[in-house]
């Protein structure tokens, strides 16, 4: 099996949702750590929220704003499709106003392999996949319609509907529910406070609050809760003890915050909820406002029977039209590779524009 990485190549990872980007992420950063010093293998997040889940810091912590890549091999992952970054004010929705990563002037440069994860793990239903791929690129037609019609009338979300996370693109919708849930179990709440510490915990607490809330409230029968034991929807019990969120400026531990992983999940919200497998869903995208919505939450679900959509906008499904172009430029370049493939004799070479990677091959072969 080819090892991308084995040669100090910088590479991009990129997939639709459920192809295991993550997964395979995490398993490259142990075998990076393996192969080189602890010292010499960074690990960044673009948010406090990814920063915290893979133990790493965030970008800008590491580099700053304006700094270089400096000669690191870079392992980028991500979906462009999805949600797109949070603009700042001084940016505009004009074509000139640079948004995404693929628009650096140095992002061609940046990486000599770029690699897309097609094999969907998530979900087994063809058609469903089928349908969350045209959603994805927002095309909408005549088929995705009916069949999104059908799905809505063979829902059987009713007898399921004390499990069904619900999920709103705005937080005040999130916060408003699980209040609302929280206050009806009618028990006296407990407020559970996190320990902080570190050199620079205070530059660092607020990326650790988009991880761990610093005070948590919960009581018996709270979703997710614990006094001292919770019951999951699993139906599995677990004595809940508190962990440790840490961030880091390479090995050194700058900031950590001590607090029981909970948080109240009657309800979450779309940007929240990326990344996560969800078995029953109840979304309500009346309010959606974002490109990629919908599709981040309909790929949550794992099957066709544990989604639920209410508030839809068929006006609303669309693809960020950067990315698009984006998407549309690779295949032209991976179509012009192809025909410049099939003209030679020469062996096939990896193509440094898109490598279709295995990943079950990946890990069956792995060193």
């Amino acid at each position: 099996m080819w090892w991308p990485f084995q040669d100090d190549d910088e590479v991009f990872i990129t997939g639709s949702a459920g192809t295991g980007k993550t997964f395979l992420l995490n398993h490259i950063i142990k075998l990076l750590r393996k192969q080189y010093k602890p010292s010499q293998v960074f690990v960044t997040g673009s948010t406090g929220v990814v920063a915290c889940a893979i133990r790493g810091q965030t970008l800008h912590s590491f580099a700053g704003d304006d700094s270089s890549w400096g000669g690191i091999q870079l392992v980028v992952s991500g979906d462009f499709f999805q949600l797109p970054p949070v603009k700042s004010k001084r940016i505009g929705d004009g074509d000139n106003d640079k948004q995404f990563a693929f628009e650096a002037d140095c992002w061609d440069s940046s990486f000599a392999l770029q690699v897309e994860l097609t094999k969907v793990y998530r979900q087994s239903d063809p058609q469903f996949i089928k349908f969350l791929q045209n959603i994805r690129i927002g095309k909408l037609g005549e088929e995705e319609e009916e069949y999104f019609k059908r799905l809505q009338s063979s829902a059987t979300m009713d007898s399921k509907a004390m499990l069904a996370v619900q999920v709103y693109p705005m937080n005040k919708d999130v916060s408003r529910v699980n209040e609302e849930r929280m206050k009806s179990l009618g028990d006296e709440a407990f407020v559970f406070k996190a320990i902080d510490s570190g050199s620079d915990i205070k530059r660092c607490r607020k990326q650790l609050d988009q991880a761990t809330p610093s005070e948590l409230s919960l009581c018996l029968g709270a979703r997710d809760g614990l006094l001292p034991v919770v019951k999951f929807d699993s139906g599995k019990t677990k004595v809940i003890e508190p962990v440790t969120w840490q961030v880091k400026d390479g090995d050194n531990i700058v900031a950590e915050r001590k607090q029981l992983p909970l948080t109240l999940a009657w309800a979450t919200s779309i940007h929240k909820c990326q990344g996560k497998t969800i078995d029953f869903i109840k979304a309500d995208l009346s309010n959606a406002f974002e490109y990629g919505m919908h599709y981040v939450v309909m790929s949550r679900a794992k099957s066709p029977e544990g989604l639920f959509v209410t508030g839809l906008d068929p006006a609303k499904i669309k693809a960020h039209p950067k990315v698009l172009r984006f998407h549309e430029k690779k295949l032209a370049s991976e179509k012009d590779e192809k025909s410049e493939e099939d003209s030679t004799t020469a062996p096939l070479a990896v193509s440094h524009t898109k490598f279709h990677f295995s990943l079950s091959e990946f890990l069956q072969n792995r060193p």
